[in-house]
């Protein structure tokens, strides 16, 4: 089992709040330092940027919806700024989120093509 374990699960139920990196490494037992170098250990990446590509796929399965807002699905996924949202998204994915939506989402019923 993960040293960081406890971190990933509290990460998981509340990816939307203000999560702080005292307070996972407590969850753990850990002293904050002690926490980033084991989370980077196990997971490859420091929590910082494994929590903003976990809110980044979050917001890509929103998105993906059609159904969503880009505003509605940066704020469910925890982004507070829609502006670093979408410098955010287009770094890790080289496009905009509404570039993403117009070709992820699946047509809603009254947009698909007549057979």
């Amino acid at each position: 089992m993960s040293r960081t374990a406890a971190a990933l699960v509290r990460l998981e139920q509340g990816f939307a709040e203000d999560l702080r990196l005292d307070k996972l490494a407590a969850a753990c037992h850990m002293s904050s330092s002690h926490f980033s170098r084991i989370f980077k250990k196990e997971h490859g990446a420091s929590f910082r940027r494994y929590l903003l590509h976990y809110r980044l796929e979050r917001a890509c399965e929103l998105l993906a919806t059609g159904e969503t807002s880009i505003k509605q699905a940066a704020l469910a996924a925890g982004f507070n700024d829609c502006s670093y949202f979408d410098r955010a998204f287009r770094r890790r994915y080289g496009m905009t989120p509404r570039d993403y939506q117009a070709t992820h989402s699946a047509p809603r019923p009254e947009e698909a093509p007549a057979r």
